[in-house]
């Protein structure tokens, strides 16, 4: 489960909202090493959507994500 709360403006927040959780289950460490893994996963968003806003000034803007991985029952 992840929440997703922008500023200055919705542009960061629906963008890791996007694509967040595909990067995050697709890593080769997944599962198991599960800090690592969140860990370089938003460090790759990050990076992404930067590229992203030096070729698209308008969608500048930030968001701050609370993301919960729940496993197994």
């Amino acid at each position: 489960m992840q929440v997703f709360d922008g500023h200055g403006g919705k542009s960061a927040a629906q963008f890791v909202r996007d694509h967040l959780p595909r990067v995050i289950v697709e890593d080769a460490d997944f599962p198991l090493e599960l800090e690592k893994v969140v860990t370089r996963s938003f460090l790759e968003i990050d990076a992404e959507f930067a590229r992203s806003c030096s070729t698209e000034s308008s969608l500048s803007s930030g968001t701050t994500a609370l993301t919960a991985i729940i496993l197994g029952r």
